[in-house]
């Protein structure tokens, strides 16, 4: 797709939503590759006790952002609305007024940890008195640091808003391959928990410093916006606030189904139930990607009133998760006995199969939901995705707790699956009902038949497989699947765009080979 300029001149590229996804892409699992080398020699270095106090303060480094009343993420889609309509004047109020919230809501959080971290320490949490003077002092080190960690958030969001993923992930992939290097460095150094902590505190330092520098660059006006703007509280909290509902929702939509296989058998049942999910969990590396990119580019298309441009990017990013994920939930499908048979052996093989197999086509519907979600944020119906994940709740654990009992951890999968299609359907209604996305023949006649071609496929493949039959049938599905996709997903318009890229390529491979 050619470069398209936005409302009120803010440009927005289609071929944005690939590169920005790969860079969100890398910036996730370059660090992920640097955590499996490190790792071993950190627990080696460190020893278990003081690794596993690393992996709290881990856990509080990461996830804390649940407690800035989701204000990170109105950061992003206010200044990517303020871009959309072309009001640059508006962004320092709104920016700095977050920015101030974040670091009140980090001190009274710092408070509040520094408060608690001798009762954790002395009561809650099992700690070998050697080590209980370390935790307590890496404890009030990390409540001091929150501030920090939450105003590294509007600085972020800001360069997002832009996006500038290029900028942010330059930056993150360094900084979230510091927060794995320097344990074992620190520890190889002879520095005790109390000395890592401080690096990995300069580290977030270092990243907050860098981020701003950019961001002051990216929006020159915020050098002199800075203050509080009480007017500018209402539409912030009022999209945060509901933003933070849904993401102490989540969490217990995710992880309930544990507890209650926990409950109503054994913590056995538990281990062959969580291999497989956090087996499959690893592939939402690739939807959340794409979130990333997408939401503060909804943000901007829908400030600027071009339902248009909105509309083909909506339903380009559902194409290409329904194709990309499609494909590899097909293979996790096929090959999930030989998958769980190489990685856990053969016991989880023999338990776990069935259970692979259902997380995964429910991960499908859950990669798909993303895209409905980040519209629904982006228009500003945080409240709307709340509520939907507060009546999912109150209608999901009845409905785990009577097929865990009936099928067991298989009927887990299954109870997980059921809601993640219910989702993915109601999101995707909602985002057509609130904003405003006109159907195309993709979602009238292609999608549907793809997806409901690929489902029968590799039911057909996993059924005929004890008799022989699977691999052939499995064969079929992979070579049909281009011509499913070309003659069913794409429109005549992408057919022509995919065409004229190749051609476009081939004719700058030509000239670089004559230039040669």
């Amino acid at each position: 797709m050619s470069d398209n300029a936005g409302a009120n001149g803010f440009k927005i590229q289609g071929g944005q939503i690939a590169r920005n996804t790969f860079l969100n892409f890398a910036g996730m699992g370059l660090p992920l590759i640097v955590g499996l080398v490190a790792m071993p020699l950190t627990v080696r270095w460190l020893g278990t006790e003081r690794f596993g106090l690393l992996s709290l303060i881990w856990i509080v480094f990461t996830y804390f952002s649940f407690f800035d009343l989701g204000l990170g993420m109105a950061t992003t889609r206010i200044i990517a609305s303020a871009l959309g309509k072309g009001e640059t004047e508006s962004i320092p109020r709104y920016f700095w007024t977050t920015t101030i919230l974040q670091a009140f809501i980090g001190l009274l959080s710092g408070v509040a940890l520094v408060s608690v971290s001798p009762l954790l320490v002395d009561r809650i949490l099992n700690i070998p008195p050697a080590f209980v003077g370390e935790a307590k002092l890496s404890f009030l080190l990390l409540g001091a640091s929150l501030p920090l960690i939450l105003v590294t958030a509007s600085f972020k969001g800001a360069l997002e808003a832009g996006q500038r993923f290029d900028i942010v992930n330059a930056v993150k992939v360094p900084s979230s391959a510091l927060n794995y290097l320097l344990p074992p460095l620190g520890a190889l150094a002879g520095f005790r928990l109390p000395g890592i902590v401080l690096l990995l505190i300069g580290a977030r330092a270092l990243t907050c410093v860098a981020w701003a520098g950019f961001c002051f660059r990216a929006f020159p006006n915020l050098r002199s916006g800075f203050g509080f703007r009480r007017d500018a509280l209402k539409p912030v909290l009022g999209f945060g606030l509901w933003v933070m509902v849904a993401n102490a929702v989540n969490p217990v939509l995710v992880y309930l189904d544990r507890f209650l296989i926990g409950r109503l058998m054994t913590v056995q049942d538990v281990g062959y139930y969580t291999a497989p999910y956090e087996g499959v969990n690893r592939l939402s590396i690739v939807p959340y990607s794409l979130l990333l990119t997408i939401f503060p580019m909804f943000s901007a298309l829908d400030a600027g009133g071009d339902q248009a441009k909105k509309t083909l990017f909506y339903r380009r990013s559902i194409e290409f998760l329904t194709i990309f994920m499609g494909i590899i939930i097909s293979v996790v499908i096929f090959f999930a006995h030989d998958i769980l048979h190489l990685w856990l052996g053969e016991a989880f093989a023999v338990r776990s199969t069935t259970v692979l197999q259902v997380l995964a086509a429910g991960f499908f519907f859950t990669a798909i939901a993303n895209v409905p979600y980040s519209l629904l944020q982006a228009i500003g119906r945080s409240d709307v995705v709340a509520k939907l994940y507060i009546g999912e709740l109150i209608l999901y654990v009845p409905l785990a707790w009577f097929l865990i009992k009936k099928l067991g951890i298989s009927g887990a999968a299954v109870a997980l699956a059921t809601r993640a299609f219910a989702d993915m359907v109601l999101q995707m209604i909602l985002a057509a009902r609130l904003g405003r996305i006109h159907s195309g023949p993709t979602f009238k006649n292609g999608m549907p038949r793809a997806v409901i071609l690929t489902l029968v496929l590799v039911t057909a493949s996993v059924a005929l497989r004890p008799f022989g039959w699977g691999a052939p049938a499995f064969v079929l599905l992979v070579l049909m699947a281009p011509v499913v996709i070309w003659r069913r997903v794409f429109d005549a318009r992408e057919r022509t765009l995919f065409t004229e890229g190749i051609r476009s390529a081939r004719l700058r491979t030509r000239r670089t080979a004559r230039r040669r």
